[in-house]
C-alpha cells in the first residue's frame, strides 16, 4: 500500500491519514466539498522524489500545496477528489540571498513573513513583492497560479526552476541544468527552447526550488492615493491612471477598488481602533461605520512609489494634473503619518482628532504592503461582510465564511474597465443580490488583473449554491464577452478547459511525457 511506503521514507508522523487531520484539509472558504487519502510532509527534493515513485508504482494522485492559502479558488482542496496532499511546508530553507544581483533561491514552504525577516535581520537592502494574503502564505505556490503581487506579477521574477516530475525525473529550467552556470538566477530561458512557462498553471510536476529577484529598495518611499466621487468619472479617471502607467510616470502598479472593497478593508482597522479604545463591540462597530461613510468615494485607487525624492515629487505632480477637476490626489510617507499621528494624539480630545487619529490606523497597513512588509490585516476583509468576529483570523476556512473569486483579465483602458464592472455588477449585484467586491490591478503596463469576489455564509446550502451559480454565469459572460479568467477555482477548471480545442488537446498531450501515470493535480489546467 502507498501509506505504509510514504511512511517508511518520511517516518508515520509524516503521513497522516486520521480523521482530524483530514477534516482540517478539506474545510475551505469556498463551500466545495472534496475527499483527500492523506497529507504527506516531504522535507527535501530527494523525499519529494520518492513519493512520486511510490505514487507511480500505485497510480495514486498527489496535489502538491505550499501552504493551501488558495482563499476563495479553492483553498488547500485538489481539483478531484482522491489525492494524497503533498505539502511542502517543511520545505522552507531560503538556499541564498545574492546582494549583488538581487535575488533569493527559495523553496516552496519560505513565507513573506520568514523573507521579510530575513531580510532585515541581514540589513539587505531590498524589498518582497507581497500580496495581501497573509503573512504566512508563500511565494511559489502562488507564482505558480500566476498570482499578483503589490509591485506586478510574481511569474516574471522566477527563474532556475527545480522541478520534479511526474515521470521522477529531476529537471532545471533555464541554465540550471549546467554544471557551475552563473546566469541561472539571472536570465530565465537559458538556451534553446524555454520549458519554465510549462510549470505555471500546470499539473506536470512539482516545483522544488526557485530563484526569485527581490525589489531594490530605492532612496526614497511613499504611497499615492487618488480618489473620485462621481461614478461618471470612472472612464477618464481609469484613462488617466493608465496612461500615467504607461508613459512610466509611474512606473509601479494602480490598484483601483470600488468603495465596497475599500471599505471591508478598511472598517475592520477602524472598529479595531476603537475596540482598544475602549468601546464595546456594538459601539466600535457603529462608530467604524459612521467614519468610513463620512469619507466614502466611489472609487479609490493607490500604488506604492520608490525612486529619488524628486521622481516621487514629480510622479506625484504629474498624477495630480492628470486628475485636476476629477478626483482627489493625496501623497503619504511614513514621516508624514507620524507627524499626524503625533499631533492627533496630542489634539485627541477634539472630535476631528479622534477621527483622524482612527483613519490613520487604515494607512498604516497599504503603506506597509507599499513598502514590502507583510501582514494578515488583509484577512479581515473575509470576515467583515458577514459580520462575523474572526477566532482564527489566519484560518478563516475554520470558520463560517464564504468567499469565492472570479479573476478576469481587462484591457487597460477606461471603457474595458467600465464594461467589466457594469457585467459584474448587473449579474452579481442585480440579478443575484450579492455584494460585489472589485479591485483592478495593473498587472502589467497593457492590462488589469481583476480581483472580484462575494462573500456569503458556509452553512445556509442554499446561499452557497447560489454563490456558486453566480459565479459560473459571470465567468461564463466574461469569456463571452472576451475578458478571459486568467485564473480560475478549482471548480472552474472544467468550464474554460474545451476538449475540442486544439491548444487543451495539445496540453494533455504533454501531460503524456512529463507525467505518463497522471498523478500529479489530475485535472489542474488540463483535460486530464
Amino acid at each position: 500500500m502507498p501509506l505504509t511506503k510514504w511512511k517508511s521514507i518520511l517516518g508515520s508522523e509524516n503521513v497522516l491519514d486520521d480523521a482530524d487531520t483530514l477534516a482540517q484539509y478539506t474545510a475551505n472558504v469556498t463551500g466545495l466539498e472534496r475527499t483527500i487519502r492523506a497529507v504527506l510532509y516531504p522535507s527535501s527534493t530527494a523525499e519529494v522524489q520518492k513519493i512520486v515513485a511510490i505514487a507511480n508504482e500505485h497510480r495514486a494522485p498527489l496535489y502538491p500545496i505550499s501552504s493551501g492559502k488558495n482563499w476563495g479558488l479553492g483553498d488547500r482542496l485538489p481539483v478531484q477528489s482522491g489525492a494524497a496532499i503533498v505539502d511542502l511546508k517543511k520545505m522552507n530553507k531560503i538556499h541564498h540571498v545574492d546582494s549583488q544581483h538581487g535575488y533569493a533561491v527559495i523553496e516552496p514552504g519560505v513565507t513573506q513573513r520568514q523573507l521579510y525577516g530575513y531580510l532585515q535581520e541581514h540589513n539587505l537592502p531590498f524589498i518582497i513583492n507581497i500580496t495581501g494574503a497573509g503573512s504566512d502564505t508563500t511565494f511559489i505556490g502562488n507564482a505558480m497560479d500566476r498570482g499578483i503581487g503589490y509591485y506586478g506579477s510574481r511569474v516574471e521574477s522566477m527563474s532556475g526552476l527545480e522541478v520534479v516530475l511526474g515521470n521522477g525525473k529531476l529537471l532545471e529550467t533555464g541554465f540550471g541544468h549546467y554544471p557551475n552556470a552563473k546566469s541561472t538566477y539571472l536570465y530565465p530561458y537559458g538556451v534553446g527552447p524555454s520549458l519554465e512557462g510549462l510549470f505555471f498553471q500546470s499539473n506536470f510536476g512539482i516545483v522544488t526550488k526557485v530563484g526569485m529577484e527581490l525589489i531594490l529598495n530605492k532612496d526614497s518611499h511613499a504611497y499615492l492615493s487618488c480618489s473620485i466621487e462621481d461614478e461618471d468619472k470612472l472612464i477618464p479617471f481609469v484613462n488617466a491612471l493608465s496612461d500615467l502607467r504607461k508613459r512610466k510616470i509611474v512606473n509601479t502598479t494602480f490598484h483601483i477598488s470600488n468603495a465596497h472593497r475599500v471599505e471591508i478593508n478598511a472598517c475592520p482597522l477602524l472598529y479595531q481602533h476603537f475596540l482598544k479604545e475602549g468601546l464595546g463591540e456594538e459601539a466600535s462597530k457603529k462608530q467604524a461605520i459612521e467614519i468610513f461613510n463620512k469619507i466614502k468615494k466611489c472609487w479609490s485607487a493607490s500604488c506604492g512609489l520608490l525612486g529619488t525624492e524628486s521622481y516621487i515629487k514629480e510622479a506625484y505632480a504629474c498624477t495630480k494634473k492628470a486628475l485636476k477637476g476629477m478626483g482627489h490626489v493625496s501623497l503619504i510617507t511614513t514621516a508624514k503619518v507620524k507627524r499626524r499621528q503625533k499631533i492627533a494624539d496630542l489634539l485627541s480630545f477634539l472630535p476631528s482628532y479622534r477621527q483622524e487619529k482612527a483613519l490613520l490606523k487604515t494607512i498604516e497597513a497599504p503603506l506597509g504592503h507599499s513598502k514590502g512588509i507583510p501582514s494578515n490585516d488583509a484577512l479581515n476583509s473575509i470576515f467583515w461582510p458577514l459580520g462575523e468576529k474572526p477566532r482564527d483570523l489566519i484560518n478563516p476556512a475554520q470558520q463560517n465564511c464564504g468567499k469565492l473569486y472570479i479573476l478576469p483579465l481587462v484591457p487597460m483602458d477606461g471603457q474595458s474597465f467600465f464594461e467589466a464592472v457594469k457585467l459584474t455588477e448587473e449579474i452579481l449585484e442585480e440579478k443575484y443580490g450579492f455584494t460585489p467586491y472589485i479591485t483592478m490591478n495593473m498587472a502589467k503596463d497593457k492590462v488589469f488583473e481583476s480581483v472580484i469576489n462575494i462573500a456569503f455564509h458556509r452553512s445556509d446550502q442554499a446561499k452557497v449554491d447560489k454563490a456558486h451559480q453566480a459565479i459560473k454565469e459571470l465567468n461564463q459572460q466574461f469569456v463571452t464577452s472576451g475578458f478571459i479568467p486568467y485564473r480560475v477555482g478549482i471548480q472552474a477548471m472544467s468550464e474554460i478547459i474545451d476538449p475540442n480545442d486544439y491548444h487543451w488537446q495539445l496540453v494533455a498531450e504533454l501531460k503524456d511525457v512529463f507525467d505518463p501515470n497522471k498523478i500529479i493535480s489530475p485535472g489542474r489546467y488540463n483535460l486530464v
